[in-house]
């Protein structure tokens, strides 16, 4: 049997309870609030498994919940009440702190890891930040209505939770408060702030995509509204196998597909234009990964230990590359770097470490070889071509071919590594590209007449 213990702070006096075994009355004199630790005694703090509390409690106390009783799996406050404590002994560290009235403090119970369940005070309408972070056997998800802000990280790594529902009045929810949750966020559909999707964490319009459950399989299509990806949003999505994004997305935060070990099937979208860091770090299935044109910024680590990684595209708009950006992407065998002028990479910093540079074949645009042999780091690369290998033409039967549909142009049936030239009917070169794979899609901003030249054929398409 559990042991029950039930604090009951009146009039400045406590009383312990047993249930069904001993009632232990303790004396108590001037406040208890803030004092649980010496309210009970060793015997209690150490055996403890069900807490009541009841009266005034501060972050003092969840403090000890948390360090001082390492048997406690239930904790009940319904009839608690929490005040405002400011001074260095509360929950997040030895600094000096404010912790508000109403709130379950920043990591109040981080990494409690005996605690299953918990039952918020009735006048509690905040949980603050990491306030339950990596509290793994933590199976009931604590919700009442009056809870309107969910700090950051609060549930992270609480994978025991069966499900999540969001109630109608939460108004702020903080980065990464579901992080690596297996269970489905079920969203109340009056909530004006938030929407979930197929137990997928979304904002109301569906623009902006917060949290994937870890447990999503096979392949997942995105809303046609969302423009961005949050931090971490797929992270440890392993059993994603593919996944569709639609033609509004622009940004892709940092980790956001962090450890999808199995996606295998992912196509970037044109309007694209920014990807944080670590954004596709240990995408293992993942072979070929084409960047768009309109991306500038390419995050540190972004496509780190892609291990089946064969090849990539890194358009001429790129003017910054973080550290390790290909990392442990041993299966390289063809980097191609758009940009006529090689991009100055971090100093004393290894962009391709892993990469073998021996047999990894570097393409750039025609007359760029020199520059490319000269500068930091490219210079490393043994094979720097200008063209695709002849071997390669060859044996390509199959004439490009060239539509236009969405405002893109769609050049297919093109070697990997082949320079596409688009030109306009006046000469001027529209978007010079060099192909990673046989399919190569370029936004065209002007309706008109073009004529694309890809693999020595020229092409002509009407807009």
């Amino acid at each position: 049997m559990k042991k029950i213990l039930t604090l009951m702070i009146i009039a400045g006096c406590a009383s312990n309870v047993m249930l069904a075994t001993t009632i232990l009355p303790v004396s108590m004199g001037g406040t208890n609030t803030g004092n649980l630790k010496t309210v009970l005694s060793a015997e209690n703090l150490k055996t403890c498994e069900y807490l009541v509390l009841n009266g005034e409690i501060d972050a003092r106390d969840f403090k000890t919940m948390r360090d001082a009783m390492p048997a406690l799996t239930t904790v009940d406050l319904r009839s608690a009440d929490i005040v405002e404590y400011t001074d260095t002994e509360g929950t997040a560290g030895t600094d000096e702190s404010t912790y508000e009235a109403n709130e379950i403090p920043s990591d109040a119970f981080n990494n409690k890891s005996t605690l299953t369940t918990i039952y918020l005070p009735t006048s509690c309408t905040k949980i603050g930040k990491y306030a339950f972070y990596n509290c793994s056997y933590l199976t009931t998800f604590p919700t009442l209505n009056n809870i309107t802000s969910i700090g950051s990280n609060a549930f992270a790594l609480c994978t025991g939770l069966t499900e999540i529902n969001i109630s109608r009045y939460v108004s702020s929810i903080g980065e990464k408060a579901f992080f690596r949750c297996k269970a489905d966020i079920a969203v109340d559909i009056n909530n004006a702030n938030y929407a979930s999707q197929d137990g997928i964490l979304f904002n109301k319009s569906k623009t902006t995509l917060f949290q994937c459950p870890t447990l999503k399989t096979g392949s997942y299509t995105l809303p046609s509204t969302v423009t961005t990806i949050e931090t971490s949003a797929f992270y440890a999505c392993k059993n994603l196998t593919g996944i569709i994004l639609p033609t509004s997305l622009t940004t892709i935060n940092a980790s956001a597909f962090h450890s999808c070990t199995g996606l295998s099937s992912m196509t970037l979208p044109a309007n694209l234009t920014t990807i944080g860091t670590y954004a596709f770090y240990q995408c293992n299935e993942l072979v070929t990964l084409t960047i768009p044109s309109k991306v500038t910024t390419l995050g540190a680590s972004f496509a780190s230990a892609c291990e089946k990684l064969k090849t990539v595209s890194i358009p001429a708009a790129v003017t910054s590359m973080g550290k390790n950006i290909f990392s442990g992407c041993s299966a390289l065998t063809s980097i191609s770097a758009l940009n006529a002028t090689p991009l100055a990479l971090p100093v004393n910093e290894e962009v391709f470490s892993g990469v073998d540079k021996t047999s990894c074949t570097l393409y750039v645009p025609v007359g760029s070889k020199t520059a490319y042999e000269a500068a930091s780091q490219w210079e490393d690369f043994t094979k720097i071509s200008e063209s695709t290998f002849t071997s390669a033409k060859q044996n390509h039967n199959t004439s490009p071919t060239a539509t236009v549909e969405n405002h893109q142009l769609i050049v297919e049936n093109i070697q990997p590594g082949s320079l596409v030239t688009v030109h306009n009917l006046q000469g001027h070169v529209i978007a010079k590209e060099i192909s990673s794979n046989t399919k190569l899609t370029i936004e065209l901003l002007q309706r008109g007449i073009y004529l694309i030249q890809a693999d020595e054929k020229s092409i002509k398409v009407m807009y």
